[in-house]
């Protein structure tokens, strides 16, 4: 591969943070002469390192674009670098990494230790604080090549440079690593049973029948609302578990990772729900001013009338403390729902504990995943059980736990994105519960400037699979049935899923095993922004 040279560096820096306009011929040339030149290049740097560094891994996606705003519009512009994040084997969901590419703002190659500051999605601010403490004030910040120079270059010597320089940083890397991301201590807790996927009270089905639980006494528990994400606050989700209630003062002001089981109280059966991480056990005085907020919000008072509606008993509610309805926080990428839950066999050691411990994880408790794996048709166990009962099965009802989608997510999400819509395509090309099907409704339906329509489905679902699967039936009865093509575009909108890098790798898969115009994007409700189109 052909070297850096100062020329495409200068046109780096020509072209940064300029609109791209698809329809300008000039601007596919440039981003056709990135692809395959700087951005080709950086990846090339990186891979060398990363061959001769053997507990390193680097990513390069070589996404040349940026959002940005011109005249109240979103747009996409022209990125002022390439870069290329290089990190130890594991490391990749930490926001922390050394980087190497081209930098048009300083005309010069650069390499450096660096964090995800802006658009990241696993540093807290607290975190990120730690960073910028640390790294920005180290001689590992910023080291870089002039373009000028660049002839004094060659690719061995400039990957030798770069390999010194993250051998002779990578003691401090661990040491940033260990502050920013220090041991978080694995625990197990025990939910309330939920029919409605800890969004809202379920009602006393499958509750614990011992007498001096509160579910027992009540009906419900104070963590049936664990899963609604609805309800933001400065970026957190306040939600409560029973287990550390017990010892509020010892997990105080501390992080873990917990990972969730409940039981049916009615079939003993038992389920991991799913995993938190870095959840932040917080204290009295927060939890209070989270009660304040709970009630002017007129958050409380729907809590209350939904335990009515469960039909379970509401005293006394609005009196509790607001370190016995709220415990802990997490941020929503964190949540991570199984779909479905996860039956655990009976031989599972989570059937020797029925009691609400926040006990320490096991290595035992661990179920494996099944995601990704190669499908295998299983034959049937008895090859001789009749199918031929015409007989119905007469068997008592029991009502297991299912999801549910957090319906006033939805209309928030869909009143702030027709507000962003009609910015885009103008006020009187967006409706909102577009008839379509006789009475029934698409979430909101865009005509963009040829005439053509873009359909958009929104879920609200805690799972990302969930979510894809319900708004795929819908998109495509809506836009086909029964021998129609009704939409040019057919785009799923979710909250940002803790996955959702598979979610975009399935949703392109189809695209392009069946030339289906399907498209995820996701929207963020606190900051009021839209993903880019996947």
């Amino acid at each position: 591969m052909d070297f850096f040279n100062e020329n495409e560096i200068k046109q780096l820096s020509e072209i940064a943070g300029k609109t791209y306009h698809i329809s300008n011929t000039k601007h596919q040339i440039i981003t056709d002469a990135l692809k395959n030149g700087l951005w080709d290049k950086t990846y090339f740097w990186a891979d060398e390192i990363c061959k001769k560094l053997d507990a390193f891994s680097f990513i390069c996606k070589k996404v040349w674009s940026q959002r940005g705003w011109e005249d109240g519009q979103r747009v996409s512009t022209f990125k002022p670098y390439t870069w290329a994040k290089i990190f130890k084997t594991g490391d990749e969901s930490k926001d922390i990494y050394f980087t190497v590419g081209a930098d048009g703002e300083t005309e010069a190659l650069v390499y450096k230790l660096d964090y995800q500051f802006s658009g990241n999605k696993y540093l807290t601010d607290s975190q990120k604080e730690i960073c910028e403490r640390l790294i920005k004030a180290s001689k590992a910040s910023w080291m870089q090549i002039n373009a000028a120079d660049l002839t004094n270059y060659s690719w061995k010597k400039l990957i030798k440079e770069t390999i010194n320089f993250i051998k002779a940083y990578e003691s401090f890397y661990n040491q940033v690593m260990e502050y920013v991301w220090p041991t978080v201590e694995r625990r197990v807790s025990r939910l309330a049973w939920n029919a409605n996927g800890w969004v809202l009270p379920s009602g006393r089905y499958g509750k614990s029948t011992s007498e001096d639980s509160h579910e027992a006494k009540y009906g419900y528990g104070h963590e049936e609302w664990l899963f609604d994400t609805s309800k933001i606050i400065d970026g957190y989700h306040y939600g409560f578990l029973e287990p550390i209630r017990k010892e509020q003062d010892t997990y105080a002001n501390k992080t873990y990772n917990v990972w969730l089981y409940t039981i049916n109280g009615v079939t003993k059966k038992r389920y991991w729900i799913g995993i938190l991480k870095n959840v932040e056990v917080i204290n009295g005085v927060l939890a209070n001013n989270i009660k304040e907020i709970y009630t002017k919000k007129g958050w409380l008072q729907e809590m209350e009338e939904q335990i009515i509606a469960s039909g379970a008993n509401h005293s006394g509610f609005s009196d509790w403390k607001g370190i016995d309805l709220f415990n802990i926080r997490y941020k929503i990428e964190n949540l991570d729902v199984n779909d479905p839950y996860y039956e655990l066999s009976n031989n599972h050691p989570i059937y020797d504990q029925s009691r609400y411990v926040f006990m320490f994880y096991k290595d035992n408790f661990g179920v494996g995943s099944e995601k990704g794996q190669a499908f295998i048709f299983i034959p049937p166990q008895d090859e001789n059980q009749s199918t031929d009962n015409n007989e119905p099965d007469r068997k008592t009802y029991i009502r297991e736990a299912k999801a549910v989608e957090i319906e006033y997510l939805h209309r928030d999400i869909q009143k702030k994105l027709i507000k962003i819509l009609k910015n885009k395509y103008g006020s009187k090309n967006v409706t909102p519960e577009h008839k379509v099907l006789g009475t029934k409704k698409v979430d909101i339906v865009a005509k963009v400037n040829d005439s053509s329509l873009i359909f958009y489905e929104i879920k609200a679902y805690n799972a990302v699979t969930i979510n894809i699967r319900e708004a795929i039936g819908q998109l495509f009865e809506y836009s086909y049935w029964p021998d129609k093509h009704n939409a040019k575009e057919l785009i799923i909108i979710t909250q940002k899923p803790p996955d959702f890098e598979e979610a975009v790798q399935y949703i392109q898969h189809i695209r392009k095993m069946f030339n289906i115009p399907l498209y995820y994007q996701w929207f963020d409700i606190q900051t009021n922004s839209l993903s880019e189109k996947y």
